[in-house]
Order: structure tokens, then C-alpha cells, then sequence
């Protein structure tokens, strides 16, 4: 299971654009039953409280969670797939709507990068993903790349790029990473402390390699 998938469907907003990998391991959170459905494959775990989906599902592939709990549906996902060996994520339906869900789920990107998997968090535009070692980006790589701390003590150099730094401290509080670009050069930002949150637009072919 070292480099195959788990793709995890949630109830938030979809783009028409879902690129799921071959022979993925799916699980739907709640209410992303129905977009996997929707979709015409049914997902191979079920799990949530379905206070999303609205109503309750039986069979041998639910896991009912109850309504009252710590975790979110689509951490409880995430830690299902981990128990299972799976250390790459990618989240479908997990942003738009409510923002404290998407703020949710970009802590279970952070989640993830401490246990020493990587997650892929999909939006409209952009892809998130959390880190706390870096990524090598190819010279095909355009447009926008913004890199944020996601704890206190994050150190990054970002070169190749734009702007290029070194062993610089950034913090939670002051987005001093935010629109750097690519130029057509090898890049490489090198998380050196801390876990970094990095956003790349999603029209760049490769992203989910990293």
C-alpha cells in the first residue's frame, strides 16, 4: 500500500474535475456517499454519524459513528485508512460550504504530515497539502505556489522560484508566503523545522507525485 491511494469523499463541493487514481482504496465520509454514487462506483467503506447525508445506511461496508464525538467524519475517515497502512491521501468534496469544515479538514492535512503521510486537500483551483520535509517541483510547474506555518517554529527555504529564500522563520500569524511563482526553473522549498501548509494550483499535471 506504500505508493497507493486513499481517496476519501466528503459532502462539501465538487468541480466535475475528480481525478482518482487507479486501484484506489475509497471511502466516503458521510455524506459523500452520494457523490460517489453520483458518480456510478460505490465506495469500498462507508463511515459517519450521516448527520450530512440526512438519513442512516446499513450494510457490511458502514461504520456508524455516533453523533456526539472528537472527530470529524473525514478525520475518522483518515485515521480508518491509516490503521489499514495507507499513507496517501486524497480529499475530494472536503472544502466549500461551511468554512469550518474546510478549516477542519486543512488540519487533517497537518494531521497527516505527522504521521509521516501526505494528504491532497482538492479545491475548485488549488490543491493543499501539508508537509514537514518539502517538495521537489519540475520545470513543467506554473503559476501561483504559497507556502503558510502551520505551527510556531517553522523554518522553510524556497528556491527556484520567484522570490527565493533561506532557512527563513515563518509564522502563524503574518502571511509572508503567499503568491510566490513559478518560472519555469527545477524548484524546491525545503521545509527545515515546523510542518508548512503549501497551496499549488491545480492545473499543474503531477501534483499528487510529490
Amino acid at each position: 500500500m506504500e505508493n497507493q491511494y486513499c481517496c476519501i469523499f466528503g459532502a462539501g463541493e465538487y468541480y466535475g474535475d475528480e481525478m482518482i487514481p487507479p486501484d484506489c482504496f475509497i471511502i466516503a465520509a458521510d455524506g459523500g456517499v452520494q457523490a460517489c454514487r453520483q458518480r456510478g462506483f460505490e465506495p469500498n467503506v462507508i463511515i459517519g454519524d450521516f448527520d450530512s447525508l440526512g438519513y442512516d445506511l446499513e450494510g457490511s461496508n458502514v461504520i456508524k459513528l455516533p453523533r456526539i464525538k472528537d472527530d470529524t467524519d473525514t478525520l475518522a475517515a483518515i485515521r480508518f485508512a491509516l490503521n489499514k497502512g495507507y499513507t496517501r491521501f486524497i480529499l475530494f468534496g472536503c472544502t466549500g460550504g461551511r468554512i469550518s469544515h474546510t478549516l477542519a479538514n486543512i488540519q487533517s492535512l497537518i494531521f497527516l504530515a505527522k504521521q509521516d503521510a501526505i494528504g491532497f486537500l482538492v479545491d475548485k483551483s488549488e490543491v493543499l497539502t501539508a508537509t514537514k520535509s518539502g517538495f521537489h517541483f519540475g520545470t513543467h510547474f506554473s503559476g501561483f505556489l504559497s507556502v503558510f506555518a502551520a505551527e510556531s517554529g517553522t523554518v522553510i527555504s524556497e528556491q527556484g522560484l520567484k522570490y527565493n529564500i533561506k532557512e527563513q522563520p515563518i509564522s502563524t500569524d503574518f502571511p509572508i508566503g503567499v503568491s510566490n511563482e513559478f518560472i519555469g526553473k527545477e524548484a524546491v522549498v525545503t521545509v527545515h523545522d515546523g510542518i508548512a501548509v503549501v497551496v499549488i494550483e491545480k492545473k499543474n499535471e503531477g501534483v499528487f507525485r510529490l
